[in-house]
């Protein structure tokens, strides 16, 4: 079950492990919902996925060197924004659409500094929400995973005023 937080883009430094290697893709949100997605994998998470998807012993793959590794994470990820995306535009009913992704295999303080900029620079809103999710395969394997929403002040109002409509409804 994903843990979900909204916080303000000042307190996410000391939620987050900035000297964690992290392995993630950015993408821009367009459409009702605008703003930013970033998907992260810690490295350890990073390294047992590219070992299930290019077939690899689990514990084989200790770096992201090759193409074919940047790329199966960077698909990865880009699968998760697409999937989270529909999943929120279909419950907002609205429309959200995500950019190609750029990827980075960096530390995680500077992979979030990087999206908190393009932010700042779109005069965004200083929330984010904090999705920390898990992921397990039928061994049991565990992949951790953050996806961080970057939302516009336009996104804010429009999410707000849904949840309201619908605890005025009597749909919450």
């Amino acid at each position: 079950m994903p843990k979900v937080e909204v916080v303000a883009i000042e307190e996410l430094q000391r939620l987050i492990d900035q000297d964690k290697i992290v392995a993630g893709i950015l993408v821009e949100l367009e459409g009702d919902l605008s703003g930013y997605l970033q998907v992260l994998f810690p490295a350890r998470s990073a390294f047992t996925l590219v070992d299930m998807l290019m077939g690899r012993t689990n514990g084989d793959t200790k770096s992201i060197e090759t193409d074919m590794e940047r790329s199966a994470l960077m698909e990865t990820g880009n699968i998760l924004a697409s999937s989270f995306c529909s999943a929120i535009a279909d419950f907002f009913h609205t429309t959200l659409m995500p950019t190609p992704p750029s990827f980075a295999f960096d530390m995680m303080g500077a992979m979030v500094e990087n999206a908190i900029i393009a932010v700042a620079q779109m005069q965004m809103t200083d929330q984010i929400i904090l999705f920390r999710c898990d992921f397990k395969d039928e061994k049991e394997l565990t992949i951790r995973g953050y996806i961080l929403m970057f939302p516009s002040f336009d996104a804010v109002k429009r999410i707000l005023s849904v949840l309201q409509g619908m605890v005025g409804d009597g749909e919450g």
